[in-house]
């Protein structure tokens, strides 16, 4: 499991976090205000 972890600007650590299963790829972008943890795949480019 990777702990590379990309906290979005105001994340805090007491807030639950959203996960993505190891069986899915998500293609495209993902924005949020809250933490996520990514077992799948991302493909796309990173931003912070």
């Amino acid at each position: 499991m990777n702990k590379d972890v990309m906290r979005p600007a105001g994340a805090t650590a007491d807030r639950a976090t959203a996960r993505l299963g190891s069986s899915l790829h998500v293609k495209g972008e993902i924005s949020g205000n809250e933490d996520l943890h990514i077992d799948g795949t991302v493909e796309g480019a990173p931003t912070r």
